[in-house]
């Protein structure tokens, strides 16, 4: 069983050794916007990133047959040694009308399923920022049961970065 470790930092810089094979998490929308919260660092480090997720939404399918829809992933290899994983978790943006637009089954779908794909045999850590839990309006203690219910019950370690300052 692996554990959640949270510490203060940027999850586009994951912590641990060079030999070791990172993935990095986050929870995207199911509309194609790119623009506010984590992945604007995303952004900024690996702009193909964005580029990949664009691309998803524009063609609804990633090249391995992956739909884009709430619970689907796609995996993006950010530099040697790590990728991003670009994961639906989200309907819409949040609004008045939409105040809590992240989406705890599909989180859990779509971290079940990568805890179990290819993707996980290349990977010895995950890390994520408080994933759904910003712009999506999530709550980390629902969300951190799923990362524990999924990804650490796999095995795995999962990093969580808070960025200085927020709780």
């Amino acid at each position: 069983m692996g554990t959640i470790i949270e510490l203060y930092g940027d999850a586009t810089h994951p912590v641990g050794n060079l030999r070791e094979k990172k993935t990095i998490v986050h929870c995207c929308n199911d509309i194609g916007a790119w623009g506010s919260g984590f992945v604007m660092a995303l952004r900024k480090k690996w702009p193909h990133v964005e580029t990949a997720y664009r691309m998803w939404f524009r063609d609804k399918v990633w090249e391995d047959g992956i739909q884009f829809t709430l619970g689907r992933f796609q995996v993006i290899r950010a530099e040697a040694g790590i990728n991003v994983v670009n994961l639906i978790g989200q309907r819409g943006l949040r609004n008045r009308d939409n105040p809590v637009p992240v989406r705890y089954d599909f989180l859990r779908e779509g971290l079940q399923d990568l805890a179990t794909s290819p993707w996980a045999d290349e990977t010895d850590t995950f890390h994520m920022p408080l994933m759904g839990c910003g712009r999506a309006g999530g709550d980390w203690k629902i969300v951190s049961a799923i990362v524990n219910g999924t990804l650490c019950e796999a095995g795995f370690d999962v990093y969580v970065y808070r960025w200085k300052g927020k709780k």
